[in-house]
């Protein structure tokens, strides 16, 4: 039974007359031609060819790292799980009162001065002052129409 060669099969159904190139284009494909139908206008053609056989080898390695890869996330999670996360890191919490015990550095007060605003700069006040849809932008288009889609021509 192991010796047994297993097929795919495929059919085929072209305009009569266009059997020859078809039944080539098949066999160069590895398509042994099984089975031919005649019929008023097409033709039924049915093909097989020997099925490829499954890399077992392949599967079984790919198996074996994702049960490793498991065995590993459980591990991890078990050996995670019997520490007590409630307790904080005596370090860390050192580090904390040392970090909490230096001031924090002062801000310069020329940094404060540096924000532009309306009221501290008046170029920009006045560039948020000015409107650019007014009249003086209407000379840049001045031969053109707007027209509404829903208007109609008449003769």
């Amino acid at each position: 039974m192991a010796d047994e060669i297993k097929y795919e099969y495929k059919t085929v159904r072209t305009v009569r007359g266009t059997d020859g190139m078809v039944i080539s284009k098949m066999q160069k494909d590895g398509w042994e031609l099984v089975e031919q139908a005649q019929g008023t206008l097409r033709s039924t053609l049915n093909f097989r060819r020997p099925r490829k056989p499954i890399p077992r080898l392949l599967i079984g390695a790919a198996a074996a790292v994702l049960v490793l890869i498991v065995v590993i996330g459980v591990a991890n999670a078990i050996s995670a799980g019997g520490e007590k996360k409630d307790e904080p890191d005596q370090t860390a919490a050192a580090a904390r009162e040392e970090h909490s015990a230096t001031p924090p550095p002062a801000v310069p007060e020329s940094a404060a001065t540096d924000v532009i605003t309306p009221q501290n700069n008046p170029e920009f006040a006045a560039l948020l002052k000015a409107d650019y849809c007014d009249d003086a932008n209407l000379d840049l288009r001045p031969n053109t129409r707007v027209r509404s889609s829903r208007s109609t021509v008449r003769s």
